[in-house]
C-alpha cells in the first residue's frame, strides 16, 4: 500500500488532535491551580496521568514515522 496525500492528511489530523489534547491537558490544571481550586501536587499529577494517554493515538497512524 502506497502512502498518498489522503493518508498524510489523515495522519496530520491525528497529530493535530493529539497536540490539542496535550495542550488542553496542560492548560486545564494550570488554570485550576491559578484559581486555587487544586494544589500544585494535584495539578502535576493530573498532567502526568492524562498527558500519557496521548499514546492511545499511535495505532491510528498510517505512516510509521509518527509512531
Amino acid at each position: 500500500m502506497g502512502y498518498s496525500l489522503d493518508n498524510f492528511l489523515l495522519d496530520l489530523g491525528i497529530v493535530g488532535i493529539a497536540f490539542l489534547y496535550v495542550g488542553i491537558t496542560i492548560l486545564t490544571p494550570m488554570v485550576l491551580y491559578k484559581k486555587n481550586r487544586i494544589s500544585k501536587f494535584a495539578a502535576r499529577k493530573i498532567v502526568h496521568m492524562f498527558a500519557g494517554l496521548v499514546v492511545v493515538t499511535a495505532p491510528f497512524y498510517i505512516w510509521p514515522f509518527w509512531t
